[in-house]
């Protein structure tokens, strides 16, 4: 049997129920001085609701090795093989110490480092539950999900820049100013699974209609072949407002839309959304 494995910055649609399917290695999240397991001890939705209450951005820990190699080394003692999905290796050390647990435990397992976190980890996980229904083998899955994250592209418009200034990545005078000209950065994760401002919209309005046509702009295939992801931090109207945008445009052939969790949340704030699609054919 293949199993799958992801740790919890990977997002995936409520009404598919993925997390029942797969096995869940939590982050940690502490805030307001708690500690929890990310999703098994606070929801998204409790995370964002704490959010405001935080003088200090929250903190989040990967996994540890000992946590991969327990879950590991319990499949591979029954003769299942495993894949683990962790998100971006630039985001978090979950992927290192996925690998570290590899080599503690005889048996087959491929770690896939998805260089991106939210529905975008999440996309590949789906691609490999299907392709395990489809009856493909181990090898099959793991080289096709790797070829879906090596082509698979990100933008993130933020809605404030409160958490970017908690965090470091601007002083509080840049802060300050985007208030004042309601300015919302772009963020581009790259292929390298590290992320730039690539834009600096005006407006919530102006910066979906900057993305959208940088979307269609950019893909390796026509988006209407393509199933896209949509993720939101808090509020589904932006994501919402977003998706009639572009549908005005082009139709997907497939969207799925997920809540972004505690760590991307952290650094992005409530009210943010992303878009993932394939910018590579």
């Amino acid at each position: 049997m293949i199993r799958i494995v992801a740790d919890t910055t990977c997002d995936y649609p409520q009404e598919l129920h993925i997390e029942e399917k797969i096995t869940i290695i939590p982050l940690k999240v502490t805030i307001n001085g708690m500690n929890y397991d990310d999703k098994l001890e606070l929801s998204n939705q409790q995370f964002f609701e704490l959010l405001p209450q935080s003088e200090q951005l929250p903190v989040t820990a990967a996994p540890s090795p000992e946590q991969y190699r327990r879950v590991f080394e319990t499949f591979c003692a029954n003769g299942d093989s495993v894949l683990c999905f962790t998100c971006s290796s630039k985001l978090s050390a979950s992927y290192q110490s996925a690998l570290i647990a590899k080599d503690m435990v005889e048996g087959k397992i491929d770690i896939i480092d998805t260089r991106t976190a939210a529905l975008g980890s999440g996309m590949p996980v789906m691609d490999a539950l299907e392709m395990i229904q489809a009856g493909k083998t181990h090898e099959e899955i793991a080289a096709a999900c790797r070829s879906r994250v090596s082509r698979l592209s990100t933008l993130i418009l933020l809605d404030t820049v409160e958490y970017l200034k908690k965090g470091g990545r601007i002083s509080p005078l840049a802060a300050r100013m985007a208030g004042v000209l309601n300015i919302k950065p772009i963020i581009h994760v790259m292929k390298d699974g590290s992320n730039e401002v690539l834009h600096k919209a005006r407006s919530l309005q102006k910066g979906m209609q900057w993305i959208r046509d940088y979307v269609m702009e950019n893909c390796g295939r026509p988006l209407s072949e393509q199933s896209i992801g949509i993720g939101y931090s808090s509020d589904i109207r932006p994501a919402q407002r977003f998706i009639a945008l572009l549908q005005a445009k082009v139709k997907p052939k497939r969207i799925d839309i997920a809540d972004i969790g505690c760590v991307v949340g952290t650094h992005i704030g409530p009210g943010a959304f992303g878009i993932f699609w394939e910018d590579v054919r």
